[in-house]
């Protein structure tokens, strides 16, 4: 809801609405949802055009314009931009289809845009059409995408009512798999991003690898951001590790690698195989082009549009066909490369413009996804004509025929049976016929093609395409290397026995340090400030707890305080004299630590605070159990309970290793064992936290990387902890009849069972739970672990101290024969209750211990 939103949006406009047709006030809306502008200086801001996008949203416009100018409903297009940010989707889908209004963003229009006119969705990227899904799903509302590659969306129980006029990633893993046998190349090797795009890309290449016995014999995953450093990394352990001179190169960011390759001399050793992140991009081999020769890359098959570049290039200045004037200054300025002294956003780097700029349509080169846009936009608005002119003849408002949801499945229905040649309607050069497959996509084919040296000229050029299962390859093409250059051949035994590597550090999508994110965490502060004579406000983007967050800290809090004030009133009133008294200290230094490291898990992830729950969570709770195992064994190992003539009678066993300060030492070197793993996990992969993207239909929570073993290897690290809690267990069961410090032992057994629940149950909600839910079960469970453990030993122990006894009832309980004056201790020997003890029968027993005779005494 608009709630969640941050209060403060961009100034600028966020939406473009074709006017209402024939004075309609109930006419039907398509509605678009692209990202016009990308991301501003924080996710809720927006940033600059993104020329790309924008020519998209032209065309959605113009399809709309061209081919259905006049329908029964009066049908119009509304498109709104979400600047890159996935969580205004459905935020604004929300808002829209219930109250009819954006959020926090003057809405004005002619008509009614409500959920009785809005008559569909065409969306983007993979992260926007998860989000609209979040929303229309239950309401069986149509969802098309005009660029969504993800082989997730392919679930069509997750997304229903879903639809895409570009082929999922997989599609061309095919292309890639029918190019290794038509070359007889049986071995690749293989380099992949480790986020959702590469890892679905390697894993659809391994199933149609072993299916064609064809080799992926080295492969490994880089960060989706990897420094070249780390691809190095990758380009040796290929070196090492494969024969095959053939390389897979399915990364979100293929120039990192390529430059990586250069800088160690190995890039023309390879022929190198590009998905569509590489395409036909002069950018990504600039400055490689000689080393490249003969490489191969897969694009999706695509053409200019001539009759939409001529409809570009009727915008002027004074001709906007209804593009708002942010939009449309900022695209004239980027465009012709000039400034506008009066718009809103100014390019002063540029000459000023004349106004009278015209724009030649040569110019329009092919724009990514524009054919596939009209595509879109034709196959939903063609088929709300299909539903309004069939089952909808007799109704007269959109809103009266789509009341009824047999509506909106008849309407999915006819979007998935559209049939339209583009190539006679747009006057293409190639051939585009728009049917949906029954996995519904468009299988609009790819096109294969080389990197060649042409007359001294390096460039792209085609030698072969797949379309409907149609492989076609070029009899002549030339690696500029020779043929023969995979190792292992098909009269060869072929080695695939290099095993998988993992990413070798980060993972997934974008990266983040700073606090932000996830959702109902943050909104903005306006703060008023004057420049040059001008109002400019300043948004300060505040963070703001969720609810959870506030309901657990506030008796986080309590327990920090009380254990705090306890500590220091232990310190300061009590006469530390020996014993395991300083094992209680260190144990109560371990409890401020867990309550502490709680707020670690309030604040969303980031390198900060995912450093610090991969270190902390598993050191504090060492800290308590090292000392409660100490206390434990020592309680075990020093005496014996025995009964004599019904009395007790407790003999000692042991009088070594009982020094206060050898004792400590042995807690100490317990926790030192545990540091060893959260130092190596910190030293081999370095905190980092990254947006869930396609992971999880939760894609706007950040979560510590690797976000697929993240958690896995948190519990992990605890196992070291949890033999402390086992251990701990076992000795405090052993000396359950030691009255020793009032049955001390008997209550360490219960925190012992204490924490085993507590871990039992935020390990499994972590591991199994989805994002939202992980954060939460671990900082109550840290809650509850450190409030039982407080209550049992360190609260008991004072309330026992405190609480007024019968004297006589106290001397009742002591043994005939008390060698260790132990059985009478409460928090140590220095609270046995005034009122029937004495200071002698304290400080003095009648048969010290070493430790005794060094001036001391027990403890607890």
């Amino acid at each position: 809801s608009c709630s969640e939103c941050p209060t403060v949006r961009n100034a600028l406009q966020r939406y473009m609405l074709q006017p209402a047709k024939d004075q309609s006030t109930d006419g039907a809306t398509l509605l678009a949802v692209l990202p016009i502008h990308k991301q501003g200086t924080d996710p809720y801001l927006c940033g600059q055009l993104d020329m790309d996008v924008f020519y998209n949203a032209l065309a959605f416009i113009y399809t709309l314009d061209t081919y259905f100018p006049t329908t029964k409903y009066k049908l119009r297009g509304l498109v709104v931009d979400s600047c890159s940010n996935n969580l205004r989707v459905d935020q604004d889908l929300y808002s829209l289809f219930s109250k009819g209004r954006l959020c926090n963003t003057a809405f004005s229009f002619d008509g009614n845009v409500n959920n009785k006119t809005l008559a569909g969705v065409i969306t983007s990227t993979t992260n926007h059409v998860i989000a609209a899904n979040r929303v229309l799903s239950p309401l069986k509302v149509p969802i098309l995408s005009n660029s969504a590659t993800s082989t997730v969306l392919s679930d069509k129980d997750s997304y229903p009512y879903f639809a895409r006029t570009v082929p999922p990633d997989n599609m061309q893993i095919d292309v890639i798999v029918r190019l290794l046998k038509e070359k007889n190349w049986d071995s690749a090797s293989v380099i992949y991003s480790a986020d959702t795009y590469g890892k679905n890309l390697y894993d659809y290449f391994l199933t149609r690898a072993k299916a064609t016995q064809t080799c992926a014999g080295a492969q490994i995953a880089i960060p989706t951001l990897a420094t070249v450093e780390q691809a190095k990394n990758a380009i040796n352990y290929i070196e090492s590790n494969s024969k095959s001179k053939v390389i897979i190169l399915m990364a979100s960011d293929p120039r990192t690698v390529l430059q990586a390759a250069k800088e160690l001399n190995v890039l023309d050793k390879y022929v190198w195989i590009g998905t569509d992140s590489w395409g036909t991009s002069a950018k990504v081999v600039q400055g490689m082009e000689d080393d490249l020769l003969g490489s191969i890359t897969i694009e999706m098959r695509s053409t200019t549009v001539q009759k939409f570049g001529k409809y570009v290039s009727e915008l002027k200045y004074n001709a906007r066909k209804g593009i708002p004037d942010d939009w449309f200054e900022e695209f004239y300025q980027m465009f012709h490369r000039c400034n506008i002294k009066t718009a809103k956003v100014q390019f002063p780097q540029y000459p000023d413009c004349t106004e009278q700029e015209a724009i030649d349509f040569t110019q329009i080169v092919s724009q990514p996804f524009v054919l596939n846009t009209i595509a879109a936009t034709y196959a939903y608005a063609r088929a709300i004509e299909a539903v309004s002119t069939g089952m909808c003849t007799s109704h007269a408002s959109f809103g009266s025929c789509f009341s009824d949801e047999t509506a909106w499945n008849r309407l999915f229905e006819n979007i998935l049976n559209v049939d339209w040649s583009l190539s006679a309607s747009l006057e293409l050069t190639q051939t585009f016929i728009l049917r949906f497959t029954n996995d519904r996509f468009w299988d609009i084919g790819y096109n294969i093609n080389s990197f060649v040296d042409s007359s001294g000229l390096p460039k792209y050029t085609n030698i072969g395409s797949m379309l409907n299962q149609q492989f076609l390859f070029s009899a002549d093409y030339n690696t500029y290397k020779g043929n023969d250059w995979s190792a292992c051949r098909s009269s060869e035994v072929c080695d695939c026995s290099a095993p998988v590597v993992n990413a070798l550090t980060g993972n997934d999508t974008m990266r983040r340090t700073k606090v932000a994110e996830p959702r109902n965490y943050l909104f903005y502060n306006i703060m008023n400030t004057t420049i040059n004579n001008q109002f400019v406000p300043i948004y300060d983007l505040t963070y703001k707890w969720p609810i959870w967050a506030i309901s657990v800290a506030v008796p986080t809090c309590v327990g920090l305080f009380i254990t705090i004030f306890l500590f220091l009133y232990l310190l300061i009133f009590y006469e530390i004299k020996g014993g395991t008294t300083l094992l209680g200290f260190m144990m109560m230094l371990g409890i401020m630590g867990i309550y502490a490291l709680n707020f670690a898990f309030f604040l969303p992830a980031a390198t900060d605070t995912c450093g610090a729950r991969q270190f902390c969570l598993g050191v504090v709770y060492a800290i308590v159990f090292a000392a409660l195992l100490v206390k434990a064994v020592d309680n075990w190992r020093i005496v014996e309970s025995v009964e004599y003539d019904n009395k007790q009678l407790i003999n000692e066993k042991y009088k070594g290793l009982t020094n206060k300060i050898v004792l400590l030492l042995m807690a100490i070197g317990i926790v030192c064992v545990q540091l060893i793993i959260p130092i190596q996990w910190l030293v081999h992969r370095p905190p980092s936290a990254s947006l869930m993207s396609e992971a999880t239909e939760i894609h706007d929570w950040m979560m510590c990387d690797p976000h697929d073993v993240y958690d896995e290897a948190l519990v992990m690290s605890m196992i070291f902890v949890m033999f402390l809690v086992l251990l701990t267990g076992i000795f405090s069961a052993m000396s359950w009849d030691n009255g020793n410090n009032n049955y001390e032992s008997r209550w360490i057994l219960v925190c012992s069972v204490c924490t085993a629940g507590c871990f039992l149950v935020w390990m499994i909600v972590i591991t199994n739970a989805s994002p939202p839910y992980r954060d939460g079960a671990v900082a109550l469970g840290n809650l509850f672990n450190a409030t039982a453990i407080l209550i049992f030993t360190i609260i008991r122990k004072v309330v026992i101290m405190l609480w007024p006894q019968d004297p006589d009832d106290m001397e009742g309980e002591k043994p005939a024969s008390v060698i260790d004056d132990r059985g009478n201790e409460l928090y140590s020997t220095v609270f046995s209750n005034a009122g029937y003890d004495n200071d002698d029968a304290v400080f003095q027993p009648s048969s010290p211990r070493q430790s005794e005779l060094d001036n001391g005494d027990v403890g607890f």
